[in-house]
């Protein structure tokens, strides 16, 4: 394949490139297999970049600034208002079609990273594997799978339920296994108490320190850094 079909230069008026300082003129952003090669005046990166390398102007009137990241996200849940147990009534396939189109509304807001922190069974991973495949348009996706929890606990919908340390333990190869690329637990309920809600309320944690161990200890080929999701104090220890 052609190289220059993986590089990429973007002008634009003015550039502002996120360290505090003021907005720079004239400025172009060279791109390399989706990394930052190069930033500088306009005029430099033109002399510097390969002819064959393809050219985008924005105009005068944009200005280029860093894409965003977002730290939390579960793209499979609509954020439309709904309870949690009627948005987790849907189907795997109408999640994985939720997700796609809150891909896109990331994109399109200027989030470029996102972590997806928890959904039902597959539907994260699937959701990755279409975006590596270029089947649908996202920001780069970090995963983690199913959120693991104990019985009952948050999110125990998403089928990763695990009590005690060995369970744990086992959830946290079998995920690494999948794909993940870090592991969520669950360490608390995650909402405040409402008559619509189930679920054990904030206040109660979801495990104990001796159980979250597994989380960061379990031996796989790629780190495993664990979020804890810990709302109440007792859960804020076990993460620790």
């Amino acid at each position: 394949m052609n190289e220059a079909a993986h590089s990429l230069v973007v002008r634009a008026g003015r550039l502002v490139d996120g360290t505090g300082g003021a907005s720079q003129p004239d400025r172009s952003v060279w791109i390399e297999d989706g990394r930052i090669h190069d930033v500088g005046a306009a005029a430099r990166i033109e002399q510097v970049a390969p002819p064959a390398v393809r050219r985008i102007d924005l105009g005068d009137d944009v200005c280029l600034a860093p894409g965003l990241i977002d730290g939390h996200t579960h793209l499979s849940l609509s954020g439309d208002g709904r309870p949690y147990v009627e948005m987790f009534s849907e189907s795997d396939e109408m999640m994985v079609l939720t997700g796609a189109l809150n891909l896109h509304r990331h994109l399109q807001a200027g989030i470029t990273t996102i972590r997806e922190h928890g959904a039902r069974n597959r539907v994260g991973f699937t959701l990755k594997e279409g975006l590596c495949r270029g089947y649908i348009p996202g920001p780069r996706m970090l995963v983690s799978g199913r959120p693991i929890t104990c019985t009952g606990g948050h999110f125990h919908m998403c089928n990763e339920i695990a009590d005690g340390e060995e369970e744990i333990r086992k959830s946290v190869r079998r995920l690494v296994h999948e794909g993940a690329d870090y592991i969520k637990i669950m360490a608390s309920g995650a909402a405040p108490p409402a008559p619509t809600r189930r679920g054990p309320p904030t206040r109660w944690p979801n495990c104990t320190p001796p159980s979250t161990r597994p989380t960061t200890s379990t031996g796989s080929p790629q780190p495993t850094a664990a979020p804890g999701n810990p709302w109440c104090t007792p859960s804020r220890r076990a993460s620790i």
